[in-house]
């Protein structure tokens, strides 16, 4: 009966250290899945906070224009002279609308646009694309001078005016902020088939033909926008025409309240 007990009492050790083990295996397997995920989860966090890092910092810029952009990469885009992207609307189904509010260095006061503008002019637009640089949506303006109140230019002669805001496919965007798991949701075809429109500060799309009022500077040539121009700040500094002598001015107000302007009130600030 004794020996009966020994065996008995063995197995039953064999058991508890066979079970001690599987149990050890266990919290080991549970603590290196709960160390990955927190690791997974830090860097979906990590990337997204660098994203929106990257779009507070170029929403802070004082003129509309990267002065060193890289060259986005559209699949179906056409590259241009000034080595951006070409984007063909018509052929996305699905569009996706992101409204921003950008600041700017200088307010929206004749005054303060005539000191930092390098050229004013009353322009007509001939003709626009969008396109994408840096992952963002741009607008490429082709203009026709008409008057030049200010700087080098004259009459007759045509510039490109790069203005942000527009059009830019989702897959470019992806590509460019690495911010896929925004979207892991969404099936790849979603994806391929989307368009994202960025609205600046509430500003229309540009009309063929419109003429207006620009206070523009010029960027830098070693860049991709190459000597182009851009408005000194984003809307405001485009005064459209009302009739043969009066402008509209839009204010950087929070009322975003506006006034007739005319060709005299703008060359007597020239000269406060």
């Amino acid at each position: 009966s004794l020996q009966y007990h020994n065996v008995l009492y063995s197995l039953l050790q064999l058991l508890i250290c066979r079970l001690v083990l599987q149990m050890k295996k266990i919290y080991f397997a549970t603590g290196v899945l709960l160390i990955s995920m927190c690791m997974l989860l830090a860097c979906e966090n990590k990337n997204a906070s660098q994203g929106d890092s990257k779009k507070a910092e170029q929403s802070k810029q004082a003129t509309e224009a990267p002065k060193d952009a890289k060259v986005a990469t559209a699949e179906n885009g056409k590259h241009t002279e000034s080595n951006d992207v070409t984007v063909d609307v018509q052929k996305y189904h699905n569009t996706e609308k992101i409204v921003s509010e950008n600041d700017y260095a200088i307010s929206s006061d004749l005054q303060d646009m005539s000191k930092e503008a390098q050229e004013i002019v009353e322009a007509k637009i001939r003709t626009f694309q969008y396109v994408v640089i840096d992952g963002d949506a741009w607008t490429k303006i082709e203009l026709d001078i008409q008057n030049s109140l200010s700087g080098t230019l004259k009459k007759g002669d045509s510039i490109t005016l790069y203005q942000s805001g527009g059009y830019v496919p989702l897959t470019d965007h992806i590509a460019y902020y690495k911010d896929a798991f925004r979207y892991k949701e969404w099936s790849k075809e979603k994806i391929n088939d989307t368009i994202l429109q960025e609205t600046i500060n509430g500003e229309g799309e540009p009309v063929v033909g419109t003429e207006a009022i620009y206070y523009l500077t010029k960027f830098k040539k070693d860049g991709i926008l190459n000597g182009n121009y851009g408005r000194v700040c984003g809307k405001y500094a485009q005064l459209n025409k009302i009739n043969d002598n009066s402008y509209k001015h839009e204010q950087m107000s929070g009322s975003n309240s506006s006034e007739k302007v005319t060709i005299s009130d703008i060359k007597k600030e020239l000269h406060e």
